[in-house]
């Protein structure tokens, strides 16, 4: 039988086992949006979610529920979606999406490291499907987190976990380079 590593799934004697045996928590970010006609729209989620399965698998820890709401305010995919729908991207570029204001999301992490914190972890690794910019202040409020508060905590977009051929993310599934969008919300 595998040893339980989801957050959700594990009775309290678990948990606490898992968190003396290794004190760190996954964190598995991701925006469900349309991602073309060929993938999932939860793709971003699901990459994030399985790589920190894996690691906590192979390492031990916990992985936390998966968060789906997420940063979209800039239209990062706008011209792949011009040239893969047309101008009808307009229409449905923004339906089915789990976004929230950028405030609001990085004041989310804050609050998931405290819980991770308080609940006796001494580090949190944060994976992101969603990246291209979000990411970025990500690692920022991970940063500042860590410089303030016991807990170590690091954010990472999944891109950064994969080590396969000339890899380097992805966008709706072509892969590319992702975009250097810097969010400034925190300044």
């Amino acid at each position: 039988m595998d040893t339980k590593v989801r957050w959700e799934e594990m009775f309290p004697d678990e948990m606490e086992a898992a968190i003396v045996n290794r004190p760190v928590c996954y964190l598995a970010y991701g925006l469900s949006e349309r991602h073309g006609l060929h993938n999932a729209m939860g793709l971003d989620g699901l990459k994030a979610y399985a790589l920190v399965q894996q690691a906590a698998k192979a390492h031990g820890g916990v992985v936390a529920p998966m968060n789906w709401w997420h940063i979209q305010e800039i239209p990062v995919g706008a011209n792949f979606l011009n040239a893969a729908v047309g101008a009808r991207w307009r229409e449905i570029g923004a339906t089915f999406i789990t976004s929230v204001p950028v405030r609001l999301f990085l004041e989310s992490i804050v609050y998931h490291l405290r819980c991770v914190e308080m609940a006796g972890f001494r580090a949190a690794v944060m994976v992101t499907g969603h990246y291209g910019g979000p990411e970025l202040d990500m690692k920022l409020v991970a940063q500042t987190y860590s410089a303030n508060r016991p807990l170590r905590a690091a954010a990472l977009a999944d891109n950064e976990l994969i080590n396969y051929r000339d890899y380097t993310g992805d966008r709706a599934g072509p892969v590319h380079r992702p975009l250097p969008i810097p969010f400034t919300c925190l300044a």
